[in-house]
């Protein structure tokens, strides 16, 4: 197969937890870029999925910082930064200033219309200890989430009212991955 069919199969191949397959290809792509800038952010993006599901955390971190480099906009570079920051399964890579910046990004790139960035920001300011500001993002977050993703942030107001940051289980978030991928194909 060649690098560019990989490359197209990057995201299904990230819907079947095909990760280190994924940060292969991708790293066979910079390794034949002349220039990092010549590499699309997405990829990056892409790369940082993989990384953070395999565990790789400060990689992660690294293609995320990268395609935010390239591309400040870049909605799933910050929103998938402010997510980690906040709420990565090792605490050693929390980091509430950073998330808040990132996630606060994500939603003025939205502006303030889609669910993820107030969730986003109000699991940084939980992480934080800042549960007021934690609370009310929380709920905004869950007005504009669809009725059939509530749940998910039913689980951080829960979390928030005993005061208490929420932390990521990888497990979770591959089924979060899969419904997430299975609802964007359809």
């Amino acid at each position: 197969m060649t690098l560019e069919e990989r490359l197209e199969s990057v995201p299904e191949a990230l819907a079947q937890y095909e990760f280190l397959s994924v940060i292969d290809t991708i790293y066979e792509l910079v390794g034949q870029a002349n220039l990092v800038a010549e590499i699309q952010p997405g990829w990056y993006v892409y790369l940082g999925i993989a990384q953070y599901f395999s565990s790789r955390f400060e990689d992660a971190i690294s293609s995320y910082s990268l395609a935010i480099k390239l591309d400040a906009k870049n909605l799933p570079a910050n929103m998938n930064l402010a997510y980690l920051l906040a709420c990565c399964p090792d605490p050693f890579y929390h980091n509430a200033k950073f998330a808040i910046k990132h996630a606060k990004r994500g939603c003025r790139i939205t502006h303030w219309k889609e669910w993820h960035g107030p969730q986003n920001l109000a699991t940084a300011y939980a992480r934080s200890g800042n549960f007021k500001a934690a609370d009310r993002y929380v709920q905004k977050a869950y007005k504009l989430a669809p009725a059939n993703l509530q749940w998910r942030v039913t689980r951080l107001i829960e979390c928030f009212r005993k005061e208490e940051p929420y932390t990521a289980c990888l497990e979770d978030d591959k089924r979060k991955l899969s419904d997430d991928w299975d609802r964007t194909s359809k």
